[in-house]
C-alpha cells in the first residue's frame, strides 16, 4: 500500500467516525450549553 492509499483509506476511517447521529449532536450541544452557562454564571457573580 503506497502513502496515496495509506491517507486514502485513514480519510475514510475518521470520516465514518464522526459521522454522529442527530441525537448524540444533540447530547454534546446541551453538555456544551451547561457548561457554558455555569461558567458565565459564576464570572458574571462577582
Amino acid at each position: 500500500m503506497d502513502m496515496d492509499d495509506a491517507l486514502e483509506e485513514w480519510l475514510k476511517q475518521v470520516s465514518k467516525a464522526a459521522q454522529l447521529s442527530i441525537s448524540d449532536q444533540e447530547k454534546i450541544t446541551k453538555a456544551g450549553a451547561d457548561v457554558y452557562a455555569k461558567k458565565l454564571a459564576e464570572v458574571t457573580k462577582a
